[in-house]
C-alpha cells in the first residue's frame, strides 16, 4: 500500500477583508473611555447578498499611566482597530 499524505487545506478561507475603523490617539479625553489592556470582540455574520459569512474583529489596545495628570498625558497611548473580513463559500 502506498503511504499517501493528505493535503493540508484551511479550516477558513478569506475573500476579502477591509479596515473599517484606525484610529492611535495620546490624548487623554479621547481615550479616557477606552479600557486599559488589549480587548478583541470578535462577531459573526451573513452578509446581505445571504451567499458569504462575515467576520468582524474589534481591537483596543491601551497602554500607559492612568495616574499621571498632565495636560497631554503623553503617557497614555490607545489604537482601536475594527477589521470585516468575508469568508469564502467552502469548496466541496
Amino acid at each position: 500500500m502506498k503511504n499517501e499524505k493528505k493535503s493540508a487545506k484551511p479550516v477558513i478561507s478569506l475573500q476579502a477583508y477591509t479596515i473599517e475603523n484606525l484610529q492611535y490617539t495620546l490624548d487623554k479625553h479621547v481615550s479616557e473611555s477606552i479600557p486599559v489592556g488589549f480587548h478583541l470582540k470578535p462577531s459573526v455574520a451573513i452578509t446581505d447578498d445571504l451567499y458569504h459569512g462575515k467576520l468582524v474583529l474589534d481591537v483596543s489596545l491601551k497602554i500607559g499611566s492612568e495616574s499621571i495628570n498632565t495636560e497631554n498625558n503623553a503617557e497614555s497611548k490607545a489604537i482601536l482597530i475594527t477589521i470585516s473580513a468575508f469568508l469564502m463559500s467552502p469548496t466541496t
